[in-house]
């Protein structure tokens, strides 16, 4: 079934049912964009997978003799931006030229892994404790009265603490057809009869009880216990959600859905305040993945598709309304990250090994744009930098993940324990 935007009918019912308690003809809707408390933001993430080289796009590098770059580019400006440009992805430089005062530009991050999976956890918890959850689930976390916390498309996550919050579509919008049944249609599966759904319920109530009862002092059993009530007791509005609003989009012939289609699910439910949180996964073109071992240029080809997208979702976000009143955009910050950076120079297959030091891109809600924190050196290494002004100095630090996620978690008014916010990227 093709996506389909919510009707203002749908919208009405919707907030009704998530207590937003905003009618659609309301005089605060109308009002234009009203002060948003960082509780109040939403973030999109945008992870893109493999590891990205942002010497293709974002990181002008022409200067080093130590740092093999695209011959086919050049390096320009938008704004106050240096980033890298060429004819061969258009689509880069129209989205820096269009949207250069709402981007800024996070260089020279270090991850301090070169394995995918670790850089993965490191880049998305700052941390290797496998206990730990990750900046999306803490930001939503922090919103788990609404129907749908955090929305994850596609792509990882991580957490302990906030299990309940985290809702998983799936790429092709397989949550809708698992809650109305329509994915057991060509299936030989039996569904339980109603009385068998409420003897499910029950079970699972009593463990939660013994969960509870079996807890001490220390112990978990009030988190998980907690936990399973809050699962049921939502599974009911989500079902109530699913015969609302069409959250699933067209599955194409050749399997490859771009990400700007993907996301719109997404979009609606931040737009209606369902959602505080949402999570995309990037794999570049036709899904070809951005871990460039062999034939480096295909990050051209990535970046192209990247921005592309990213272009539809930032003009969708910037149309549509906010639930606090102003535009999507005004109310969401979007971050575009990837768990690693690539090597400095050309492998003997001309492609780029795995590097601990990379670049982030966020633009939005609460974030001070046209501007570049942090830097690299010739020999593509992040440099120490000012964590107030976001210039390179010898007086400051290198940026770590966690330094990254202590970042997001202020925008969104959480308490990080492992990281510095970079106080130069708050609005």
């Amino acid at each position: 079934m093709p996506f389909r935007h919510p009707s203002r009918r749908d919208m009405a019912r919707l907030l009704a049912l998530t207590g937003a308690g905003l009618g659609l003809g309301s005089s605060r809707a109308l009002a234009g964009p009203l002060p948003l408390s960082a509780k109040d933001r939403r973030f999109l993430f945008v992870y893109t997978k493999g590891g990205w080289d942002p010497t293709w796009a974002l990181a002008p590098m022409f200067d080093s003799p130590y740092v093999d770059v695209d011959d086919n580019s050049f390096e320009t400006t938008a704004g106050d931006i240096p980033y890298v440009a060429s004819w061969e992805r258009p689509a880069v430089g129209q989205f820096m030229q269009d949207w250069s005062d709402r981007i800024c530009l996070l260089h020279g991050m270090e991850v301090r892994a070169v394995t995918h999976g670790q850089c993965v956890q490191l880049v998305m918890t700052g941390t290797n404790d496998i206990r730990a959850d990750d900046f999306a689930s803490t930001l939503a976390g922090g919103a788990s009265d609404l129907l749908l916390p955090s929305l994850v498309i596609s792509g990882p996550s991580y957490t302990t603490r906030f299990a309940s919050d985290i809702v998983r579509v799936g790429e092709n919008g397989q949550l809708a057809g698992l809650l109305d049944g329509a994915a057991l249609d060509d299936q030989e599966v039996q569904l339980p009869s109603p009385s068998g759904g409420e003897a499910i319920e029950d079970y699972v109530r009593r463990r939660a009880q013994e969960f509870r009862d079996a807890s001490t002092d220390g112990g978990n059993g009030e988190k998980v216990a907690a936990d399973l009530e809050a699962s049921l007791d939502r599974l009911v509005d989500v079902r109530a959600l699913a015969g609302e609003v069409d959250l699933t989009v067209e599955e194409p012939e050749d399997g490859y859905l771009p990400v700007s289609e993907r996301a719109m699910p997404a979009l609606t439910c931040l737009e209606l305040g369902l959602s505080r949180v949402a999570m995309v996964e990037h794999t570049g073109l036709l899904g070809k993945n951005w871990d460039t071992h062999a034939n480096a240029h295909m990050q051209s080809a990535h970046y192209q598709v990247l921005f592309e997208d990213l272009a539809i979702l930032l003009e969708e976000l910037e149309t549509r309304p906010g639930p606090a009143g102003g535009s999507l955009l005004d109310e969401t910050c979007v971050v575009v990250f990837s768990e690693m950076g690539r090597a400095p120079q050309l492998n003997a297959m001309f492609g780029k090994d795995h590097w601990t030091y990379t670049s982030a891109m966020l633009l939005g809600s609460g974030v001070a744009g046209g501007q570049v924190v942090g830097g690299y050196d010739v020999g593509l290494i992040g440099e120490p930098t000012d964590f107030a002004t976001g210039d390179v100095s010898s007086t400051g630090r290198r940026i770590t993940s966690a330094d990254f996620g202590a970042t997001l978690l202020a925008l969104g008014d959480e308490e990080s324990a492992i990281g510095e916010p970079v106080t130069a990227i708050l609005a």
